[in-house]
């Protein structure tokens, strides 16, 4: 089973390799999962053993995710935490592979997110596109969306921290839709989801929408992604190569004229939501990063029967810890030993560790 495991270290390396993750904020991923590590890593293998005697079927829990970008970059988080955790080989593999057994329910094609996020099959892009009443676009209509988008990215980092984003952000294709359109056209879905995450804030409650689907269809633009599906790279003219479009919110196709006020409201709380998070106490932050790391998987703890916010020891593992620093991880000075410490402390299979424990 674990035959998977190489190509998927190998997307993980393309899609972070040139990261700085000191730039995510209000801090990093290395910084704040080993604090906890040992114990969400117990909340998960619970969801695994409750998902198995209940003989849930994978193609039913990966529904349950926000999208497959979300699963992969949650399925890396769990390599690390179960390193971290220095969990036995067989169990950090049994893990594992429940994870990217979901993702394989999943994915269409492109499994581990090299190039693309495919997710539906042509025939489901067909239907969708048959209830979908796309306008044609304009250049300012092109330069709104984009102005839109990045609103709500932004918005969606208030609401999950940097590095849990993708329980927020997606991007969907590129799907060929020559056969609806003319000759060279491509479909992209941005989805900006879950905008409106009572439970994590309860200010959440006076936004626009919680589902937000921007539907672009571009003429001679070429379009890739990685395993992290909002790294997009566009090769093309977006802003006059874009010819349809169709902007959702909760289900309701917007007008070109509500554009405007869209951004506006979308600027307006994406601003006054990094404030609330930057301005919680140390201790808070580190609290409520916990309570965003299970919301994002809280339909699969459900499902499981399970309370899905954070346990008593996944908090009490977090008091008074600062994070994780460079002396915890370990990692050689030497670019080259660096890359193999990296390599080996994802692989479940090797028996890589950090250099310290919490």
């Amino acid at each position: 089973m674990s035959s998977w495991i190489d190509p998927y270290i190998e997307s993980v390396l393309a899609a972070l390799g040139a990261m700085d993750f000191g730039t995510l904020q209000p801090f990093d991923h290395l910084q704040f999962q080993p604090l906890m590590a040992k114990e969400f890593v117990e909340k998960v293998d619970e969801l695994v053993q409750r998902a198995k005697a209940r003989n849930v079927p994978f193609k039913e829990l990966v529904a349950l995710w926000p999208g497959m970008s979300s699963l992969r970059c949650q399925l890396y988080f769990l390599l690390l935490d179960l390193k971290c955790a220095r969990l036995p080989r067989e169990k950090r593999l049994e893990l594992a592979d429940f994870f990217f057994n979901m993702l394989s329910a999943g994915a269409k094609d492109d499994v581990f997110g090299f190039r693309s996020n495919i997710v539906h099959t042509n025939e489901e892009v067909k239907q969708l596109l048959s209830t979908k009443k796309l306008q044609r676009a304009t250049p300012e209509i092109a330069r709104w969306l984009g102005k839109i988008y990045m609103a709500l990215y932004n918005l969606g980092a208030g609401y999950y921290v940097d590095f849990y984003l993708d329980y927020g952000a997606e991007n969907e294709g590129p799907y060929d839709v020559s056969g609806l359109f003319e000759p060279g056209h491509v479909l992209i879905i941005k989805r900006l989801m879950g905008m409106k995450p009572v439970e994590l804030f309860p200010t959440a409650a006076d936004f626009i929408a919680d589902d937000i689907r921007t539907y672009a269809v571009y003429q001679n633009v070429a379009y890739r992604t990685n395993l992290v599906s909002v790294h997009a790279v566009y090769d093309g003219d977006t802003i006059n190569g874009l010819k349809w479009w169709g902007l959702e919110l909760d289900g309701r196709l917007v007008e070109a004229a509500e554009l405007q006020g869209i951004f506006a409201q979308a600027a307006e709380a994406s601003v006054a939501q990094w404030k609330r998070l930057t301005g919680l106490p140390f201790e808070e932050q580190k609290a409520k990063a916990a309570e965003i790391r299970c919301f994002g998987m809280r339909k699969l703890f459900m499902r499981a029967g399970m309370d899905w916010r954070p346990t008593a020891k996944m908090l009490d593992a977090l008091k008074g810890k600062p994070f994780a620093d460079a002396a915890y991880w370990g990692v050689p000075q030497d670019k080259e030993q660096s890359a193999l410490f990296w390599r080996k402390l994802y692989d479940p299979r090797e028996e890589a560790y950090p250099e310290r424990e919490f």
